[in-house]
């Protein structure tokens, strides 16, 4: 079987033991669905394009997920030589996960997200931020730096599809590490 890309077409809590997918082409009970970096297993397709779960297969956790979070089918052999990314997808105005890896802006609409600062446990983990529509979304956070003496509360994206920043966690806040189309301010 080959590996189908398609979205989630709802938001997705952990604990959900259901999940409607955009499309369904390729569902097939017992192939993994990969949201993010969670991987779930199919139990049952009656209702596809919703589908029955087990949650937090192959060593991953069950995590919550926005609408229009990227989702590939699959049997588990499909997955053996993939490298499973560490991502998550943000479709819907909210909270950001702080978990490093890379996070997708994907809300149609100027998206109005927020960022915690980071833990001390969380020093030097990067986050990669990425527009993936061309909507001028802002990142609201607590403390963010960028190598000026001011410390900034948001950081507004440019709206075209590809405006990025890198931050990186150091002693409960953020770093900037890079600034492609996106401007931060007090």
């Amino acid at each position: 079987m080959a590996i189908t890309a398609t979205t989630l077409n709802g938001a997705v809590a952990s604990t959900d033991t259901s999940i409607r997918l955009t499309s369904g082409t390729g569902a097939a009970v017992g192939s993994f669905v990969r949201i993010d970096s969670e991987f779930v297993r199919i139990l049952d397709i009656t209702n596809t394009p919703t589908v029955a779960v087990q949650r937090g297969q192959v060593g991953t956790l069950g995590a919550a997920h926005t609408t229009l979070a990227p989702a590939v089918i699959g049997l588990p052999s499909d997955f053996e030589n993939v490298p499973e990314p560490r991502s998550y997808s943000y479709g819907a105005d909210g909270a950001i996960t702080i978990a490093p890896g890379f996070h997708l802006l994907k809300k149609a609409t100027a998206g109005a997200y927020t960022l915690a600062n980071p833990s001390q446990a969380d020093n030097g983990i990067q986050l990669v931020f990425t527009s993936g529509t061309a909507a001028a979304h802002v990142i609201t956070g607590v403390t963010i730096w960028d190598g000026t003496a001011t410390a900034n509360t948001t950081l507004t994206f440019t709206a075209i599809a590809g405006a990025s920043c890198t931050l990186v966690a150091n002693n409960g806040a953020w770093n900037t590490l890079s600034l492609e189309a996106v401007t931060p301010a007090p």
